[in-house]
């Protein structure tokens, strides 16, 4: 996890056409297990945030918050680009799975930004793109999470890849999935 400004418009450039179908949402009842495959790519995300958390203690607190948000601010103003394809947070990981020989490798981003709601909840959005390693998109997740006061809450997930499989998760969903892989009490 590297504390770097970051642009992935490149990559949202790749899979445009992935949003011309509406993403369904999954509710998950106690005998659905509909969701369960999503189960992974949660835990891949939140696993992120545990890296953050460990590399970078102060990443939550709120001075750190509202500097990285101006930093992020400034840096898509000056560049024109759109804050929604910009983070403060990157790592990358290669994977052991192959295609056709081609390895790959995920690119995570993560965007701490105070909501305009109220001044306790913040909002955390982690992006994951997978891609061969000749830059090819594969899939992308997106958890996004509120941080209210010392917990993390869901708020949801989204799901896509280049088969044109879109899903969204809610907040009730990704408490049901239980996933094994918890962020860090705060």
């Amino acid at each position: 996890m590297i504390a770097r400004t970051v642009n992935f418009a490149s990559r949202e450039n790749q899979i445009i056409d992935w949003y011309m179908t509406v993403p369904e949402t999954l509710y998950v009842s106690e005998r659905d297990y509909s969701a369960l495959s999503y189960k992974e790519d949660l835990e891949k995300l939140l696993k992120q945030v545990d890296i953050l958390i460990d590399k970078y203690p102060d990443a939550l607190n709120e001075g750190t918050i509202l500097r990285k948000a101006r930093i992020l601010t400034e840096y898509a103003k000056e560049n024109n680009y759109t804050l929604s394809t910009c983070y403060s947070y990157y790592n990358e990981e290669k994977s052991d799975l192959k295609i056709r020989s081609d390895v790959r490798k995920q690119s995570y981003g993560i965007r701490i930004l105070p909501t305009n709601f109220d001044e306790i909840n913040k909002c955390i959005t982690v992006t994951g793109y997978d891609a061969t390693s000749s830059g090819i998109i594969l899939s992308k997740s997106e958890l996004k999470l509120k941080l209210n006061k010392n917990r993390l809450d869901y708020f949801n997930m989204t799901y896509m890849d280049n088969c044109y499989m879109n899903f969204a998760l809610g907040n009730e969903t990704l408490t049901y999935l239980e996933p094994r892989i918890l962020t860090k009490h705060l």
